[in-house]
């Protein structure tokens, strides 16, 4: 990926950070949502905005999905107010699971009994 396309990236995934925490005004969305990552296609018109939800539920994950994806129109307007870009990009939020992924790693560590090391040794 080119520098272009990751400063592109960066403002783009800043700019919607602010725009879900502060213009987007919905009861729905959890205060424990961030943007983790952003690829955007060279030519500017798909533009994959991976989510990160806190959420051990799965279904509070797709919900919180569900209410990003219904006001992209309004999401892609302020963006377009923030960042220079050719045209606006169609925004596609998916689920970044590295958090439930990175949970059930620890569980299974949990789990695990590992002998602890003499200090003398």
């Amino acid at each position: 990926m080119s520098n272009r396309m990751e400063r592109a990236n960066a403002q783009i995934q800043k700019a919607l950070s602010e725009i879900i925490s502060y213009e987007l005004n919905n009861p729905k969305l959890s205060s424990m949502l961030t943007i983790s990552s952003v690829d955007t296609s060279i030519d500017f018109a798909v533009c994959k905005v991976k989510v990160s939800v806190l959420s051990k539920e799965k279904q509070d994950m797709q919900a919180q999905l569900k209410v990003l994806k219904q006001a992209e129109g309004f999401i892609k307007k302020l963006l377009l107010e923030r960042v220079k870009m050719p045209k606006a990009p169609k925004l596609v939020f998916l689920l970044d699971e590295g958090y439930l992924h990175s949970e059930r790693i620890n569980e299974i560590l949990d789990k695990l009994e590992i002998p602890k090391l003499d200090e003398e040794e």
